[in-house]
């Protein structure tokens, strides 16, 4: 699998230009509990603290629909938080109850890049609209 050995900047990078060059529109959501420098040299906590949890990414296309996509490393200790386990299990009982089929909640992993992120982005994934939650 090509993206075993990505960092995560390289998958990141490789999942953004695949998409782009395959039409998906994107939009990156911060980390919300993201540490910032204060003047007086300090750290602070800042960012939307009602969006913690929500997917680092959605992507959107025309044709292949829509999809809510959590990234984390290959690394075992990479994990969900349990915000970001609330916010995916409300996003996949919407899919799983009322969305149509062009609707995925995702976490990917840069081994997912050859066998379900690729198809995803190409419009051939036939896999489950709820992939890899526990993985």
């Amino acid at each position: 699998m090509a993206g075993i050995q990505l960092s995560d900047r390289e998958f990141e990078t490789a999942l953004r230009s695949d998409a782009q060059r395959l039409g998906w529109a994107w939009w990156h959501h911060h980390d919300s509990r993201r540490q910032v420098r204060t003047k007086g040299g300090g750290r602070a906590v800042v960012g939307d603290k009602a969006a913690a949890g929500f997917p680092d990414y959605v992507f959107a296309h025309s044709r292949h629909g829509i999809v809510f996509a959590e990234l984390k490393t290959n690394a075992t200790k990479s994990k969900l938080r349990p915000d970001q386990e609330r916010s995916l299990d409300a996003l996949a009982a919407a899919v799983a109850g009322a969305a149509p089929r062009g609707v995925l909640v995702h976490v990917w992993r840069p081994r997912d890049l050859d066998d379900v992120i690729t198809p995803v982005l190409n419009g051939t994934w036939t896999g489950p609209r709820v992939y890899a939650f526990d993985a």
